[in-house]
């Protein structure tokens, strides 16, 4: 008896295919979860943070001189984020 995997790709292709094959087509490539949170993280640097990420590292002065801020400024307008 063919399972619901095979007797939907049978239905919709004319041709019967294995569940494990189904399955290995499924599975991302391990890097894509790292390079997504690097995106992520580089998104909200270039577009939201005003000084809380270094903030642990550089204390009050992170907020005061609003170093990442200033480093991606013209980016920010690049991109289309608001920041004044």
């Amino acid at each position: 008896m063919a399972s619901t995997a095979q007797s939907v790709v049978g239905r919709l292709t004319g041709r019967v295919v294995s569940d494990s094959a189904t399955r290995e087509r499924a599975r991302l490539p391990l890097w894509v979860l790292p390079v997504a949170a690097i995106c992520l993280l580089a998104i909200y640097i270039v577009g939201y943070d005003q000084g809380t990420l270094l903030y642990a590292f550089l204390g009050e002065s992170s907020m005061k001189f609003n170093f990442i801020h200033e480093f991606v400024h013209d980016g920010r307008h690049l991109l289309g984020f608001a920041c004044h």
